[in-house]
C-alpha cells in the first residue's frame, strides 16, 4: 500500500468519525428523519442497562443452581436439594408469570407499561438480597438454611422479571423499526457490558481480601455494593426513555389471559424459539468450568480477575458486530451459524480444559459467538411479538411468560439432569471434592459432552425458522395500515403518518408488481464464478504468457476481473433472494390484510357484529338476539361448519352477557360512558404533589370501572370493535391515498421549518458560548488593565489583544 493510499484511507475514517459526531450532536434530543429514538434516550437506556446488569449480578448468587458459589459452596446446600427447591418453585411459580403478564400487559399509565416497574422494583429486590446474605447462617441448622433459601429465592424469583424483563421489553417498544431496534440493542449492549467487564475484573481481585467466593464476607462487603450501584443507575432508564407501540391512538390495551395465550400458541415462530430453548437446556452445562478451574485448580484469583477482564471483551466485540452479522446473514442464517459454531468450539473445549490457557482461547471464541444472542435475541423476540400482534390485534409482552408457565413440567423434568450428574460424579454438600483433579476432570469432561449435545439439539428447530427481515417489514406495514385506517376515523391522523404509510404501500406494490427471479439460477451463477479458475487456456496460449512480468500483470487483471464479477453476481443473487422473500411476505401478510373482510366468514361476522353493535346499550337486558335468519353463500364444508359454530358461539355469549346484565344491573339503567370518563380523568391537569396523587387515584378507579365494563360486556364491545374495523378498512383507498401529495408538501414544509429552527438554535447557542468566552476574557483583560472587548465581531482586535496577552505572559 502506498503512502498516498494509506493517507486516503485514514481521511475516510476521519470523515466517518466526524459524520458520526455530527449525527449524534444533531440528533441528541430529536431523532433523525425516519427514525424514532434520539441519542440521549439511547444513552439513558444504556446507563440503565448497566444498573440492571449490576443488580442481576447480585441476584445471580441467589438463583437455585448447582453451580451457585454462594448457596452451594458457601452456605452448603446440596445440588439435588437445590434442584428440588427449584422444581417446587417452578410448580408454585406457575401462577407468577400469569399474574405478571396480566399486571404488565394491562398496565396503563402516562409513563407507559414498563418504566413504572423498572423504577419501583429495584429497591425491594436489593433489600431482599441484603437481608438474605446477612442472615446468621453460621448458627442456623441445615433445615433452617433450606427454608430461608427457599423463601427468599421464591420472593426474588417473582419480583425479578418485573425489573429485568421490563427493561428488555422497553427496548423492543422504543421503536418499531427493525434496523433502529437492532442498533439500539447493539449500542446499549456495548455500553452496559462495561458494568460486567468492571465487576468481573474487580470482584475476584477484591475477594482475595475477604477469603474468596467461598467466604460470606465477599458477598456482604463486595457483591452487595455492586447491587446498590445498579439500583441507582436503573433510574436513568425509568426516567429517560419512552415507549412507542404501533396501535391506533384510541387503542386501549385489555388482554384476557386465555385470549392472549391462545394467540401466542397459534404463532409458529414463538413455538420454534420455545422448542429450541427447551431441548437445548444442556447447552450451558460447561459454563461453570472456567470459574471452577481458578477456584479449585489453579486457585489464583488475581489471574482469574485478569482473565475475566479479557473474557469480557469477547462480549463487547460480539455486540459490536451483531448488527453487521444480522444484515449480512439474515435471521435464519445467523441462528444456524451461531449454534453450529457453538458445537465446534464446545468440541475443542472438551479436549483442552486440562490446559487452562488453550481452553481459554476456545472459551473466548465460543463466548464471542454465543454472545451474539445478547443483541439478536431481543430483536428476534420483538419481531415475534409483532407477528403475534398482527395475528391477534393485541400487543402482548409479559403474557409470553404466562404461556411459558404451562411448559413448566418439562423444564422441571429436564432441570434434574445436571444436579443428578453432579451427585453421581461425587459433588454433594462438600464442594471441596473439586480440589481432587480426578473428580474435577471427570466432571468437566461430562459437562463438555452435555454442552455439545445441548448445542446440537438447539440447532435443529432453527432449520424451520423463516421469519425474515422482509417478512417483518411487511408485518409492520400491515400494522401501520390498520392504525392509520382507525386514526383517520377519529381525526388523529397527521401528515407524517400519511407520508410514511403511503410510501410503505407504494413500496409493497412495487414488490408485488416486480417480475419474479430464479434464485437458484442466480446462486448457481455466483458459485460457478467462485469455482472458475483464474488461469484459462486462452491466457496460456497468449504470447505474453511466456514473459514473466507480463504474465504477472495478466494474472493480476484476471483476479481483479473475477473479483468484480463475483461481487456483482453475489449482489444480484442476494437482491433476487430479498425480492422473492418480499414477494412471499407480501402474499403471507399484506394480501390477507387487504382482503380479510372479503371471506364469507368475515362477511357473516360483520353482519352479526352490525346487529349487536346497533343494539342500544341500555336495551341489552331486553333485546332478544336471533341469528337463525342469517344466510351466506355456501362454500367449503369446513368454512360452513366454522360459520355455524361461530353463530352458535355468539348467541351463547350474548345470552350469557344479557343474563349477567339482568342479574347485576336489574334496577340500574345501563350507561356506556366509562371510556369518556377515563379519558377525562387522564387529561385532567395536576400540578402539585397532592393533585398528582388524587389524579392517579382517580385514573385507577376509572380504569378499573372501564376494564370491568369491557369484561362484562365483551360480546357487545367486540361486535362494535369488529364493525368499526370493517368500516375503517376502506379509509386508506378512499381518503388517505388522495391526501398523499398534500401530506408530503405539508410534511416537507414542517421539516424545513424544524431544520431552520435547529440552525437558529445552534447559532444562538454558539453566540451564547461566544458571549461567555468574551466575558471571561474581559475579566482577564480588566485585571491586566486592558480595555474590554465590546463585540464578537472584533475578531481582529481580539486576536491582536490575545497576542499582546501572550507577549505579556512571556515577559
Amino acid at each position: 500500500m502506498s503512502k498516498k493510499q494509506g493517507n486516503g484511507k485514514i481521511n475516510v475514517l476521519v470523515n466517518k468519525a466526524k459524520d458520526i459526531v455530527t449525527d449524534v450532536t444533531s440528533h441528541w434530543k430529536k431523532p433523525a428523519r425516519g427514525k424514532y429514538v434520539p441519542y440521549k434516550e439511547v444513552l439513558n437506556y444504556s446507563i440503565g442497562g448497566m444498573g440492571t446488569q449490576c443488580l442481576i449480578y447480585l441476584m445471580s448468587f441467589l438463583t437455585l443452581g448447582a453451580g451457585n458459589t454462594l448457596i452451594g459452596s458457601t452456605i452448603g446446600i446440596r445440588p439435588m436439594h437445590l434442584q428440588t427447591m427449584a422444581a417446587i418453585q417452578s410448580v408454585v411459580g406457575i401462577l407468577f408469570p400469569i399474574i405478571r403478564g396480566k399486571m404488565v400487559d394491562n398496565t396503563r399509565t402516562k409513563y407507559g407499561r414498563f418504566r413504572p416497574y423498572i423504577a419501583l422494583t429495584g429497591l425491594p429486590l436489593l433489600l431482599m438480597c441484603c437481608v438474605y446474605i446477612w442472615l446468621p447462617f453460621e448458627s442456623m441448622t441445615y433445615l433452617k438454611k433450606l427454608i430461608a433459601t427457599f423463601c427468599f429465592t421464591l420472593a426474588i424469583g417473582f419480583v425479578t422479571p418485573l425489573f429485568t424483563d421490563t427493561y428488555g421489553e422497553l427496548g423492543s417498544c422504543m421503536t418499531p423499526n427493525t434496523e433502529e431496534r437492532t442498533n439500539i440493542f447493539a449500542i446499549s449492549s456495548i455500553l452496559y457490558s462495561l458494568a460486567p467487564t468492571i465487576y468481573y475484573a474487580l470482584v475476584p481481585m477484591l475477594s482475595t481480601l475477604t477469603g474468596g467466593f467461598t467466604d460470606i464476607r465477599t458477598y456482604k462487603f463486595i457483591v452487595i455494593p455492586v447491587g446498590i450501584i445498579g439500583v441507582a443507575l436503573s433510574f436513568f432508564t425509568s426516567i429517560g426513555c419512552k415507549e412507542r407501540v404501533i396501535t391506533s391512538k384510541t387503542y386501549v390495551q385489555k388482554v384476557g389471559l386465555i385470549e392472549g395465550m391462545s394467540a401466542i400458541y397459534k404463532n409458529k415462530y414463538w413455538w420454534i424459539r420455545t422448542i429450541a430453548t427447551i431441548i437445548g437446556f444442556l447447552e450451558a452445562a460447561s459454563s461453570v468450568i472456567f470459574g471452577w478451574i481458578y477456584i479449585y485448580s489453579t486457585q489464583n484469583m488475581i489471574v482469574y480477575g485478569i482473565m475475566n477482564t479479557i473474557w469480557g471483551t469477547a462480549t463487547g466485540l460480539s455486540m459490536f458486530v451483531t448488527p453487521w452479522v444480522l444484515s449480512k446473514l439474515g435471521n435464519r442464517r445467523t441462528l444456524l451459524c451461531h449454534n453450529f459454531l457453538n458445537i465446534v468450539f464446545s468440541i475443542f473445549m472438551l479436549f483442552t480444559f486440562k490446559a487452562p490457557a488453550i481452553y481459554f482461547i476456545f472459551l473466548y471464541l465460543n463466548t464471542f459467538v454465543n454472545q451474539l444472542q445478547i443483541v439478536y435475541n431481543p430483536v428476534l423476540n420483538s419481531e415475534v411479538k409483532d407477528s403475534i400482534q398482527y395475528g391477534s390485534g393485541k400487543r402482548m409482552d409479559f403474557t409470553l411468560g404466562a404461556a411459558w408457565a404451562l411448559l413448566a413440567p418439562i423444564q422441571i423434568a429436564t432441570g434434574f439432569l445436571l444436579p443428578f450428574i453432579y451427585e453421581i460424579m461425587g459433588l454433594t454438600v462438600n464442594y471441596d471434592v473439586l480440589y481432587d483433579p480426578v473428580v474435577r476432570n471427570d466432571l468437566f469432561y461430562v459437562l463438555c459432552l452435555c454442552s455439545i449435545v445441548g448445542s446440537a439439539l438447539n440447532l435443529i428447530p432453527f432449520f424451520f425458522y423463516n421469519l425474515s427481515r422482509e417478512k417483518h417489514k411487511m408485518i409492520i406495514f400491515a400494522l401501520k395500515y390498520r392504525a392509520v385506517n382507525s386514526d383517520y376515523t377519529t381525526g388523529d391522523i397527521n401528515c407524517y403518518q400519511i407520508r410514511e404509510v403511503v410510501d410503505m404501500y407504494n413500496f409493497a406494490q412495487e414488490i408485488n408488481n416486480a417480475e419474479p427471479v430464479d434464485v437458484k439460477a442466480l446462486r448457481k451463477k455466483y458459485l460457478d464464478i467462485v469455482r472458475e479458475k483464474v488461469v484459462t487456456n486462452d491466457m496460456k496460449a497468449s504470447p505474453d504468457w511466456q514473459d514473466k512480468s507480463k504474465r504477472k500483470i495478466m494474472l493480476k487483471n484476471a483476479k481483479l476481473a473475477k473479483k468484480e464479477r463475483r461481487k456483482l453476481a453475489y449482489k444480484e443473487y442476494r437482491n433476487g433472494e430479498s425480492l422473492m422473500n418480499y414477494k412471499d411476505a407480501y402474499a403471507e401478510f399484506v394480501i390477507p390484510e387487504f382482503t380479510k373482510y372479503d371471506s364469507e366468514f368475515n362477511k357473516v361476522k360483520y353482519e352479526v357484529s352490525s346487529i349487536i353493535s346497533n343494539i342500544p346499550f341500555d336495551d341489552i337486558k331486553t333485546f332478544k338476539l336471533d341469528l337463525t335468519k342469517i344466510t351466506w353463500n355456501k362454500c367449503s364444508e369446513k368454512e360452513d361448519k366454522k360459520i355455524s359454530k361461530y353463530l352458535a358461539k355468539v348467541t351463547k355469549k350474548y345470552n350469557k352477557m344479557q343474563a349477567l346484565a339482568i342479574k347485576k344491573y336489574s334496577d340500574v339503567t345501563l350507561v356506556n360512558n366509562y371510556f369518556d370518563e377515563l379519558m377525562k380523568a387522564i387529561e385532567e391537569p395536576a400540578i402539585t404533589n397532592e393533585e398528582k396523587r388524587l389524579h392517579d387515584k382517580n385514573v385507577k378507579v376509572k380504569e378499573k370501572q372501564f376494564h370491568k365494563f369491557l369484561k362484562e360486556f365483551k360480546c357487545w364491545n367486540d361486535a362494535i370493535s369488529f364493525a368499526k374495523d370493517k368500516d375503517n378498512s376502506t379509509n386508506f383507498q378512499k381518503y388517505i391515498l388522495p391526501m398523499y401529495d398534500n401530506a408530503v408538501v405539508e410534511a416537507n414544509e414542517l421539516d424545513r421549518q424544524q431544520d431552520e429552527k435547529e440552525v437558529r438554535e445552534r447559532a444562538e447557542h454558539k453566540a451564547e458560548l461566544e458571549r461567555i468566552r468574551r466575558e471571561r476574557k474581559n475579566k482577564k483583560r480588566a485585571k491586566k488593565g486592558l480595555p474590554p472587548l465590546e463585540s464578537v465581531e472584533e475578531n481582529s482586535d481580539e486576536s491582536i489583544c490575545d497576542s499582546d496577552d501572550k507577549k505579556e505572559d512571556r515577559l
